[in-house]
């Protein structure tokens, strides 16, 4: 499987949240053979080196050996969606801990929620902020 160098796919949005670097990336027209829809041309890179849904398209090239980069490429749109959903997880997870901090009392019970927050970032965006 190709993996989609800034040569053919270069970064054309990037925007840092709590100090984690998201680009998006817009594949170049001389691979829009590897799309089904050149709608469909961006993808999300974070840190320059996890691209999420990168790793479900090697799986299925090594089942079939066709390699296709519309399994992890989106529209313009949902790229900015999965970004904002990033900084919609972090903000979540700002507030349990100050909550935690008011009141120590529920810090088990909010801590579990934190943990679950950040394990789905991490299966998600390949990183987690705090």
């Amino acid at each position: 499987m190709t993996y989609p160098t800034h040569t053919v796919a270069p970064s054309i949005y990037t925007d840092f949240i709590n100090g984690v670097k998201f680009d998006i990336c817009e594949v170049e027209s001389s691979c829009h053979n590897l799309l089904n829809e050149k709608r469909y041309r961006f993808f999300v890179c974070v840190e320059d080196n996890f691209i999420p849904g990168f790793a479900e398209a090697e799986s299925y090239f090594s089942k079939t050996k066709d390699e296709r980069w519309d399994l992890f490429c989106k529209t313009m749109q949902d790229c900015k969606d999965f970004i904002s959903k990033f900084s919609e997880a972090d903000d979540a997870i700002k507030k349990h801990l100050d909550f935690i901090e008011r009141k120590p009392v529920f810090t088990k019970n909010r801590m579990l929620t934190v943990n679950n927050i950040r394990k789905n970032m991490m299966e998600r965006y390949g990183v987690h902020p705090r």
